[in-house]
């Protein structure tokens, strides 16, 4: 697909209007409303989904020089998920020592749908920090992703220990 560089969302508003969509398709998905509980896990999700996603498009910006008139075709997400995948491993590369590259990247992954890498880097991330209850939390999410609920029980909770206010 060819960009139209005259158009006036650019690449950053073409990527926040793409997550918009779907989240609402998510959310029209849905089982009904949300409970308390699930609404606060959804938050905390969407807050750190977000996040992440703001990385991607801050390292797509890098790449470009902030210049979406480099670019002449839109790439494909996989094209961008490869993309971002590779700065967050060249992150840990520079720093192999930071928490936060590789809980970035666990991240990363458990928005793939690749539990296990996940696991891998949240436990990467936890023996950096041992505080790190968002890397606790985020484990016990893709755990439960693979029906593994005691390891995923015992990480919610350790979460809750260091962070009261995670859930």
């Amino acid at each position: 697909m060819v960009l139209n560089r005259n158009c006036e969302f650019g690449l950053v508003g073409r990527i926040l209007i793409t997550m918009q969509i779907g989240m609402i398709l998510a959310q029209a998905v849905g089982c009904g409303p949300a409970t308390p509980e699930r609404k606060a896990e959804i938050d905390i999700s969407e807050a750190e989904s977000d996040l992440a996603k703001e990385k991607e498009v801050r390292a797509l910006d890098e790449a470009t020089g902030g210049d979406d008139g480099k670019m002449t075709e839109l790439e494909s997400p996989k094209q961008l998920d490869q993309q971002a995948l590779a700065e967050l491993n060249k992150a840990i590369e520079e720093d192999p020592n930071s928490a936060d590259a590789y809980y970035e990247r666990g991240f990363f992954y458990i928005q793939h749908d690749e539990e296990l890498n996940a696991i891998d880097d949240f436990t990467q991330a936890i023996k950096r920090n041992p505080k790190l209850a968002r890397a606790f939390l985020m484990r016990s999410r893709a755990y439960e992703a693979l029906g593994e609920t005691d390891r995923s029980k015992k990480d919610r909770e350790e979460a809750l220990r260091l962070d009261p206010n995670i859930d």
